[in-house]
């Protein structure tokens, strides 16, 4: 190797002045030999940076060695919402849709009225409740008068005995009647309002939501007729929302659950902090991945269900024999290598096979020994010199 000197830093300054055009090379007073002359890309090669070179360019050093490594590993998902979030509201009789309350995207609260049906169906259920009722009071009544006349020796036990099958009769057809309406969606406060002269709104049917949250479909309009099991609304809960990503079966052993992740939106500055809440038990066996989920809070609402998201978690520490710092690894030919210094200005081209990473440091595999002296600062300016040896 032979070092830049002043003679030919004073050649450079000629040629600036004269207007030519140099190698990145020349003008940093470097130069770039092979180790070994031979053309095999994986061989070694050396930078010399003059004395000027090498004060200009503030190099920082550290050496390799055992490390302690806190990597991160980020999986692609989508945001979803849990069978548990979101709520169908459908007919449960058929009918006439009257006035609508909530239109797509408002808020609502639990029990809150959605929509006001007329239904016939409805109406006739009422109607036969109501005949059961009276029939059962009236069965009632008659099997007192009947107990008290048989205690007298009026009446005859046969009589008696006609009496109360015909109240068991009526509180059986009674509860079929209250059951139906049930069944149709009548709540029982209003279950235990009708009666004879409330009648004339029988037919009225309400359907009101079944879980606080967002209207975030509509598909009704007024005056539509709509059928048993039609859906009419639908409502999510969407104060917090959850990441669904597939886990590949190497990777099952850097989660666990009730870990904390990060999450960022694939395309939109958005970003929050969220918790690991489930690990499928099984392994999808077309895809061979775990399906897992992170929930987070979405009280601003500015997330929305169906959107890309990355979620990225820290793994548990792992401690290796050999590391560098993330600053020391470059690209050079396509594969990954490190500077190491030499002295006196010398530094070498070292490819090297690296494993885990965290934010700071790297693990080197292969290609780098304990205690070698790597470039971790401003050490572009060699893989600048080296590209243009290369060439």
């Amino acid at each position: 190797m032979k070092q830049i000197g002043s003679t030919r830093g004073v050649a450079l300054s000629l040629a600036l002045a004269a207007g030519l055009s140099l190698p990145v090379g020349a003008l940093l007073g470097c130069k770039q030999v092979d180790q070994e002359q031979t053309s095999a890309p994986t061989q070694d090669h050396r930078v010399v940076l003059s004395a000027a070179a090498l004060k200009n360019a503030r190099l920082s050093t550290a050496r390799a060695g055992d490390a302690t490594l806190r990597p991160t590993v980020t999986f692609q998902g989508d945001i979803v919402l849990t069978r548990a979030q979101k709520a169908k509201v459908v007919a449960r009789v058929s009918g006439i849709v009257g006035r609508i309350s909530k239109q797509e995207g408002d808020a609502i609260t639990k029990g809150e009225l959605l929509v006001v049906m007329q239904s016939r169906e409805l109406g006739q259920a009422v109607l036969a409740y109501l005949e059961s009722k009276h029939r059962h009071a009236f069965a009632v009544g008659a099997l007192q008068r009947e107990q008290v006349l048989h205690k007298q020796g009026i009446g005859s036990k046969e009589d008696y005995l006609k009496r109360r099958h015909g109240l068991e009769e009526a509180a059986f057809a009674l509860t079929t009647a209250r059951q139906r309406l049930q069944v149709l969606g009548v709540p029982p406060r209003r279950l235990a309002s009708f009666s004879l002269r409330s009648s004339r709104n029988a037919s009225r049917h309400e359907l009101r939501a079944p879980l606080s949250g967002t209207v975030t479909r509509r598909s009704v309009t007024s005056g539509q007729a709509v059928r048993v099991g039609d859906e009419l609304f639908e409502v999510a809960d969407l104060s917090r929302l959850h990441v669904a990503f597939p886990v590949r079966a190497e990777q099952l052993g850097h989660l666990k659950q009730g870990m904390k992740v990060s999450i960022k939106l694939c395309k939109l500055a958005l970003s929050t902090e969220g918790t690991l809440d489930h690990i499928a038990p099984t392994v999808n066996p077309g895809s061979r991945t775990v399906r897992a989920r992170a929930v987070f809070d979405n009280k601003g609402g500015v997330f929305r269900a169906g959107l890309c998201a990355a979620v990225t978690l820290t793994a548990s520490a792992l401690k290796v024999p050999l590391a560098v710092p993330v600053a020391a690894l470059h690209e050079l030919g396509g594969k990954s290598a490190v500077f190491i210094a030499r002295g006196a200005g010398a530094f070498e081209a070292r490819f090297v096979q690296r494993g885990h990473a965290d934010g700071s440091m790297v693990e080197i595999r292969d290609g780098l020994a304990a205690g070698e002296t790597v470039v971790t600062k401003n050490s572009l300016v060699l893989k600048s010199a080296w590209a243009q040896g290369a060439e």
